[in-house]
C-alpha cells in the first residue's frame, strides 16, 4: 500500500482523530494559533489569504473565515476536505510531495501543522511555501522535535527513539523528523527567516498510564521539547536550495 495512502487512512480513523484533543496538541495548536493572529494583526491589507497545509478536516482555522480573512486548504484526504469545505474552507485534495497547485505569490500566512515529517522531498516543499508566500508574508509551523529531551536520553541509553521508530503506530508515518538547528537550515535556505520559537512541553519519561513532563520548562527551553513551533516570515525569493556537504 502507498505510504501516503495509508498514513492519510490511519488519520481518518478514530485514533487519529482523537489524538489532537490531548493535552499536549491542544496545547501545540494554541501556541500555533497565537502566531497565526499575531501575523494577522500586523497585516494592514484588507483581504487576507490563509493556506492550511495538511488541514485535515479544517477544524483549526474555520473560525478565522471572516469578510477579511479567507481560509483555503489542502490535504490527500478526499474524506478531511470535503470536511473542511462542510465549515468553509476553501479546501482542495492534493499530493503535497508535487507542486503546491497555486499561483506564485498568493497567501498572506500559511500554517504548516504536523505535515512536513510526512514528506519524502522536504527541499521541493519549502520551496514551494517560499513560491506561493507573498514577500513579507508569514509561516507558521509545526513538527515533532527529534532531539526532545527524553528522545535525546533513549538516544544515549540505546532505546528506541520515537519519531524514527518503525513499531510506533503513528510515528512510523514520520519520514523527515527534524531538530530546531536542520528545521532553521532549510528555512534559511528556503528564503524564510526564523522570527520565534515555542514548544508545546519538554517530556522526560513515559510510563504505562503516566509520563514526567514539564509545560513551563518548555517555555525557557523550546529546542527540548517535544514539538518544534515555528513563525517565519518570507524575506527573499528563493527557486533552489543549494546543498552542502554533511560528511564530518
Amino acid at each position: 500500500m502507498d505510504i501516503a495512502l495509508e498514513n492519510c487512512q490511519s488519520f481518518e480513523s478514530p485514533l487519529g482523530h482523537n489524538y489532537l484533543d490531548k493535552k499536549s496538541h491542544r496545547v501545540r495548536n494554541n501556541i500555533a494559533c497565537k502566531f497565526i493572529e499575531k501575523s494577522i494583526n500586523s497585516n494592514s491589507s484588507n483581504k487576507i489569504k490563509i493556506l492550511d497545509i495538511g488541514c485535515g478536516d479544517g477544524r483549526l482555522l474555520e473560525k478565522l473565515i471572516s469578510k477579511r480573512i479567507e481560509v483555503y486548504g489542502i490535504d490527500i484526504s478526499p474524506t478531511s476536505v470535503r470536511k473542511a469545505k462542510e465549515k468553509g474552507v476553501k479546501a482542495i485534495v492534493a499530493n503535497l510531495e508535487e507542486a503546491l497547485p497555486y499561483e506564485s505569490k498568493m497567501f498572506d500566512i500559511i500554517y504548516s501543522g504536523e505535515t512536513l515529517e510526512h514528506l519524502f522531498n522536504t527541499n521541493l516543499h519549502m520551496l514551494e511555501i517560499n513560491r506561493i508566500l507573498k514577500p513579507g508574508g508569514k509561516l507558521v509551523l509545526t513538527t515533532p522535535n527529534l532531539n526532545g529531551f527524553d528522545d535525546r536520553i533513549k538516544f544515549l541509553l540505546g532505546f528506541p527513539v520515537r519519531h524514527i521508530n518503525p513499531l510506533c503506530e503513528i510515528h512510523r508515518f514520520h519520514i523527515r523528523p527534524f531538530n530546531f538547528r536542520m528545521l532553521k537550515q532549510l528555512m534559511t535556505s528556503s528564503g524564510l527567516k526564523v522570527l520565534d520559537l515555542k514548544s508545546n512541553r519538554i517530556r522526560f519519561a513515559s510510563f504505562k498510564k503516566n509520563r514526567l513532563e514539564s509545560y513551563f520548562l518548555a517555555k525557557l527551553f523550546p529546542h527540548l521539547g517535544s514539538s518544534l513551533i515555528i513563525h517565519a516570515e518570507k524575506v527573499d525569493d528563493v527557486k533552489e536550495i543549494n546543498m552542502h556537504n554533511c560528511v564530518a
